[in-house]
């Protein structure tokens, strides 16, 4: 559940002293918890994650049309996060960067990223932690690189070490 019981509790008694409105109650029930994307989509979206989690929801993108990815984007921007969708086919990143050119595109990573004014999420300023990726090989980078554009969207500096296997005899 998105909003703990206590918080829950807080609100409706609030609502039942008068203090607040049910519009109000609504409103700050909506910002907090799970949001449907609308009536024919079936995703639910966490936007209450940053605050449990410190980092925003990751999108999983197979499955979803593009139209959907579009939305859920333009919702988890709209609640003032980041967005950021993994496992992306060329068909929905080309689809969803037509209708929001400030999307950034990864197609080795087959992800897309967004920040609530619209452009590519930034390094922390502060980085979390410090991540590094290593691949065996050049068949690993795909993986790798969504591994990167994750941990960088969770806030963390990231070093990429790219084909570190040893090959055979």
């Amino acid at each position: 559940m998105a909003v703990s019981v206590v918080e829950l509790t807080s609100l409706l008694a609030r609502l039942q002293q008068g203090e607040l409105g049910v519009e109000q109650a609504v409103e700050q029930l909506s910002r907090s918890g799970l949001v449907t994307v609308d009536d024919h989509v079936t995703a639910q979206l966490d936007l209450d994650r940053q605050r449990r989690c410190g980092f925003p929801e990751v999108v999983y993108g197979p499955g979803k049309t593009p139209e959907t990815l579009v939305e859920i984007l333009r919702r988890i921007t709209q609640h003032g996060q980041r967005g950021l969708v993994t496992r992306v086919s060329p068909e929905q990143a080309v689809f969803v960067r037509g209708v929001l050119p400030a999307t950034v595109h990864n197609p080795v990573a087959r992800t897309l990223r967004l920040d609530p004014a619209g452009g590519a999420n930034p390094v922390a300023a502060s980085p979390l932690g410090k991540v590094a990726v290593i691949t065996a090989g050049s068949s690993d980078l795909p993986v790798a690189e969504e591994a990167v554009e994750t941990a960088r969207f969770m806030g963390c500096e990231v070093d990429l070490i790219v084909d570190v296997g040893v090959a055979g005899p």
